[in-house]
């Protein structure tokens, strides 16, 4: 890419020379010749400049206040002083405020050299800074992720203690950063979990395993909490730096499974109970029939007249039991009522 140079010189014979020596070596590269201090400031408020140059001592001006107008409105911007005399004791602290080089004019070929030089450690500034303002950002967003995030996430060294952890992660578990004694993440972890525990981390460090586990932190008032999640191996400069764990709470998610679950099986235990009471009523009916037809071949005054009778009573009441379980059975609201007192659960005392 052309460089573009705001040159500051008030000889013309002189300036013709320096800008011929650096188009010979970039015929592309525009420069912008001017003798004014005021025309510097409107130039550089205007458009920016890969480079000044500017001679020592101006109609004036001297390269000092150069270097003020550069810094107030093209910081960073390099400076080279291309003059015809300039003691070492100036050169010095023309450099030390900000100069990027100088050059006397009887040494103008060595300028092409030092304006490259200078443009391009300008550009590994530009892109060094770059770099970090990025890295910045990133941290930042990472920062906002992890404190933000519901997960519980936090940070152990190798040996379990925690480095540092996130609002979630020191919610659900009441860990607080203490000053006097590092505390471990085990020591969050139920004790029947912390073997288990403690193999991942080990895994982990020894980047053997990352496998997702589940394991149970004791929040602040002693209640587990399931958590699920695994520990990543964080690196800087190619060794083991720390562990990240990341784990969420799946305490009600497993409730929830739990839940159905059991309505599963006592939607199971229906269905069974309800095919049993179906059988169950097809015997009373048979077992009331032939009451009922042996009833009617006996003789009044019979013996065994009372006797029939009261099994046709009995299956009556079974029959009405059978169905108020298979009611109860197929989930019908109006069974939800106990099955004693003076209904067909109490008369079951006569059978």
């Amino acid at each position: 890419m052309p460089s573009k140079i705001l040159y500051i010189e008030d000889s013309e014979e002189y300036s013709e020379l320096a800008i011929k020596v650096l188009k010979r070596s970039d015929p592309a590269c525009e420069v912008r010749l001017t003798d004014s201090l005021q025309e510097v400031e409107k130039l550089l408020k205007a458009e920016p400049f890969d480079l000044v140059l500017s001679d020592f001592s101006l109609i004036g001006f001297d390269a000092r206040d150069v270097l003020k107008t550069c810094a107030a409105l093209a910081p960073g911007t390099p400076l080279i002083l291309l003059t015809g005399v300039l003691s070492d004791e100036v050169a010095v602290d023309l450099l030390k405020a900000g100069a990027a080089d100088y050059i006397l004019k009887d040494r103008v070929a060595r300028l092409p050299a030092a304006v490259n030089a200078a443009i391009a450690e300008r550009e590994k500034e530009l892109a060094l800074n770059a770099a970090i303002r990025g890295l910045a950002e990133g941290e930042a967003r990472y920062r906002r992720l992890f404190e933000s995030s519901s997960d519980l996430i936090f940070l152990v060294s190798t040996d379990g203690t925690i480095l540092d952890s996130n609002p979630a992660f020191q919610t659900a578990t009441g860990y607080r950063p203490r000053k006097t004694r590092p505390v471990t993440a085990v020591e969050l972890v139920a004790e029947a979990a912390r073997p288990d525990f403690l193999r991942a981390i080990k895994l982990a460090a020894a980047l053997e395993n990352t496998a997702m586990i589940e394991t149970d932190f004791v929040s602040p008032q002693g209640k587990l909490i399931l958590a699920e999640g695994s520990f990543l191996p964080r690196e800087k400069d190619g060794e083991l730096a720390y562990l990240q764990g990341v784990f969420h709470d799946i305490t009600g998610r497993r409730s929830l499974e739990e839940q159905v679950k059991q309505a599963r099986r006592m939607d199971a235990a229906g269905r069974l109970a309800g095919g049993i009471m179906h059988d169950f009523n097809n015997m009373i009916c048979a077992i009331e029939g032939y009451a009922a037809l042996a009833l009617n071949s006996t003789k009044e005054g019979d013996p065994i007249t009372d006797n029939l009778r009261e099994i046709r009573k009995a299956a009556a009441r079974a029959a009405a039991l059978a169905k108020q379980l298979l009611a109860f059975s197929r989930g019908h609201p109006d069974t939800s009522a106990r099955l004693t007192g003076s209904g067909p659960g109490a008369d079951l005392k006569k059978i």
